[in-house]
């Protein structure tokens, strides 16, 4: 199971619109995954495991997880290339 975290200041409004896409995406491909939310402040704690994380905030950084630029999810502008990238990173 792939496991990636929608991230945004708050880790409720934002972070959820993109987890709902990103699982829906994924789900649709056939990928099996775990989507959850969180902050940046919880990021930039460090300590998390995950495959991607899809961000509000694309200058975050948690060791080697790679970070996916997330705003296009909540502008519908660019979307799909956005979670293109996301089923590049955990397809495997």
């Amino acid at each position: 199971m792939k496991k990636i975290y929608a991230v945004c200041g708050s880790g409720v409004a934002t972070s959820t619109m993109i987890a709902s896409k990103v699982r829906d995406y994924l789900e649709s491909r056939g990928v099996d995954c775990d989507v959850e939310t969180t902050t940046f402040g919880i990021v930039a704690g460090g300590g998390l495991t995950a495959d991607c994380l899809v961000s509000t905030n694309p200058n975050i950084t948690c060791g080697d997880i790679p970070v996916v630029p997330g705003v296009a999810l909540l502008t519908g502008m660019g979307e799909e290339a956005v979670l293109e990238k996301v089923y590049e990173i955990v397809k495997d």
